[in-house]
């Protein structure tokens, strides 16, 4: 199946964006994203910088990168995701999960409703219906 497929039980969205970098105008990478129902956000891995201009491995807390096993139906993503500081309608939310076998488990320290639950993955929540 591919992601035109109506049909296609993927439940996440490949992309393509990029980063102003210094005096560089940009460089670009590769990602995923996902809709996070804990926070009700989009959320995103970024999986791939482009040569030849890859960011400063320095600044790799700035740009860090994730593995992803491949399974756009069961995906995994290593290490965790952390957003520490979402404003979500005038508030400030932790957001702090693991995308393991197409399940997003959110680790204790989320302050949303979904902190230490288990959750899948689903089209039936994506954006991108």
């Amino acid at each position: 199946m591919n992601a035109r497929d109506p049909d296609c039980r993927d439940v996440i969205m490949p992309y393509r964006g990029f980063i102003h970098h210094g005096d560089d105008p940009y460089f670009y990478y590769d990602g995923f994203v996902f809709y996070c129902p804990g926070c009700e956000s989009v959320h995103s891995f970024i999986t791939r910088y482009d040569d030849p201009k890859p960011p400063d491995p320095r600044d790799a807390s700035k740009y860090p990168l994730w593995t992803f096993n491949g399974d756009l139906v069961k995906p995994t993503f290593a290490p965790s995701l952390l957003y520490p500081r979402l404003q979500i309608e005038g508030k400030t939310v932790c957001c702090h999960s693991f995308v393991i076998n197409g399940e997003i488990r959110y680790e204790r320290d989320s302050t949303h409703a979904l902190a230490g639950k288990t959750v899948p993955l689903s089209r039936d929540n994506f954006l991108f219906k």
